[in-house]
């Protein structure tokens, strides 16, 4: 069963271990958002997604993204989405995001010009 969310809190996640599962049911054109900051284990900030739907679903990667860029793969169109969110380390370090099981973004750090904040160590916050 779902948990429903308490907003501007810290939730305690590894993504490396456990895929974070958000579940929405905006429209495009609805211009609602979905908003994950990551922090290090020791509280500081390393980063974060944005999702927004416009007329299509774009993605903004806080400290590294200048705009916001359409996810290269569409999102099915279903209006009841869930959405994982994954740190992977098969082949560098790569933000991964699936949307009703398709892979609609697999984005390696490594070739993102950031803030200093994403070399960090993103770990559960404890």
């Amino acid at each position: 069963s779902w948990t429903p969310v308490q907003r501007d809190v810290y939730i305690n996640y590894h993504l490396e271990t456990t895929p974070l599962e958000i579940k929405t049911n905006s429209e495009l054109e609805s211009n609602d958002r979905v908003t994950i900051f990551f922090s290090t284990s020791e509280g500081h900030q390393a980063g974060g997604v944005n999702l927004k739907f416009g007329s299509t679903v774009q993605y903004w990667i806080y400290d590294c993204s200048t705009s916001s860029t359409d996810l290269p793969i569409n999102p099915p169109s279903d209006t009841d989405k869930v959405w994982r969110i994954a740190l992977s380390r098969t082949s560098g370090i790569r933000l991964v995001i699936h949307c009703n099981e398709v892979e609609v973004l697999a984005l390696l750090i490594a070739n993102l010009t950031c803030e200093d904040r994403h070399g960090a160590q993103i770990e559960q916050r404890g």
